[in-house]
């Protein structure tokens, strides 16, 4: 079985294969990136600090633009094209007579991936980001909870529905651990929709156990698919940025990266999580740190919504309300960030945890420098009883571990 299936819905589908399409590489090298240029240069705040970025990335040749595509009402007359070398036909719409243009959205235009879509908050959030005038690559291994049986099936629901919707999505079953695969991903979205914008990292599993209890294979599995799963495509895609800073164009990119609760403050039963996610938040530091300079801004999630990696947890948190209860558990709840952090609303936002919940929009403050005392000469291991507890005295105390 193919790693991918696409079926894209857009009036302009024509219009973006007749101007040139962004490579993530050179023609001559699988490794080297295109070069030259010298990018214009603007202000963003990292972690407090500004750094030089590229300005804003505005009509970029070959983008699949909202203006250009069509909402149908009840009649659509479709007609296959064929979209690149790869011999992908998809179903565009071509009887305008029965169409109207679709509404201006937040994200209008732009090219976005996102992982792990198939089910709750991936699924959400790509929908959402379709709404709002995104093309989407809805991937998805439609695996089960600890990652087994994989099927192409959830992605390509999401394809259909954002289609039938009026918008413009491709389905992709790469698995996003793999360094090369996720290079595939990254340039499916590069040749469908003319080029990529940002990427939301969202893909995840569980191997909950008590950390006594924990295995290899668990530790591994769990590392692989949240913290290779998040690194991977982010970096594919922060080489195709770079390249296009080298030659001279401008990017307004993004890395909307997932993160969790248990990785800000551990929570019981799951160290392997609570390391992975951790190891998230730290990657999303460095990464806004060294790519704001090319145009990229990184943020991440720290959400809390009702999806199989929670129902079972925390089920008595995660139970469905009444049907005239605010669902605070609703994965939708959450996507709306995602949508203003895809967006060009957010180019001056980078190298933050953002912790969402029904309705509340939080920002999570990390690890930063606190009490210290400094001797000005080694210290002699019984001094420092003395000096850790006013130390701990002075500190504010941690938030608890989630399950104590």
């Amino acid at each position: 079985m193919p790693r991918w299936i696409r079926s894209v819905t857009a009036a302009a589908a024509a219009s973006a294969t007749s101007g040139s399409t962004d490579r993530l590489y050179s023609s001559g090298s699988s490794s080297s990136p295109v070069g030259g240029g010298d990018p214009g240069r603007g202000d963003v705040r990292v972690l407090g600090d500004p750094h030089g970025v590229e300005a804003p990335l505005f009509g970029r040749q070959g983008q699949l633009r909202n203006a250009h595509r069509y909402v149908c009402r009840e009649h659509r007359h479709t007609e296959s094209h064929d979209l690149d070398a790869t011999g992908f036909r998809g179903m565009v719409a071509t009887d305008l007579t029965e169409c109207q243009i679709g509404g201006m959205g937040i994200c209008d235009g732009r090219s976005v991936i996102v992982t792990g879509a198939g089910r709750g908050l991936g699924r959400a959030h790509a929908l959402a980001l379709a709404a709002a005038g995104a093309s989407v690559v809805v991937n998805d291994l439609g695996v089960a909870q600890d990652g087994s049986d994989p099927s192409d099936t959830p992605a390509q629901q999401v394809v259909d529905e954002i289609a039938a919707a009026g918008g413009a999505a491709v389905a992709s079953q790469h698995d996003v651990a793999d360094w090369a695969a996720a290079g595939e991903m990254v340039q499916l979205a590069i040749d469908s929709f003319g080029g990529l914008d940002a990427v939301v990292n969202n893909a995840g599993i569980v191997r909950d156990r008590m950390f006594v209890n924990s295995e290899e294979a668990e530790w591994e599995a769990v590392l692989r698919v949240h913290v290779m799963g998040h690194a991977a495509p982010s970096r594919h895609a922060a080489a195709y940025w770079r390249s296009r800073s080298k030659a001279g164009e401008s990017n307004d990119a993004r890395i909307i990266n997932t993160s969790s609760g248990a990785g800000l403050m551990g929570s019981i039963a799951q160290a392997a999580y609570s390391a992975a996610k951790g190891a998230i938040a730290s990657m999303t530091l460095v990464q806004a740190a060294e790519l704001g300079r090319i145009g990229v801004t990184a943020n991440a999630l720290a959400p809390a919504a009702r999806t199989r990696m929670t129902e079972e947890a925390f089920a008595d948190m995660m139970a469905d309300v009444g049907p005239d209860a605010f669902d605070a558990m609703d994965p939708a709840n959450v996507s709306p960030l995602v949508v203003w952090l895809a967006s060009p609303d957010s180019a001056g936002v980078t190298g933050r945890v953002f912790e969402a919940e029904g309705g509340i929009v939080g920002l999570a403050e990390g690890y930063r420098h606190g009490p210290r005392v400094d001797k000005g000469a080694r210290w002699e291991p019984a001094e420092l009883t003395a000096v850790v507890e006013g130390l701990l005295d002075e500190a504010t105390e941690p938030t608890p571990v989630y399950g104590t």
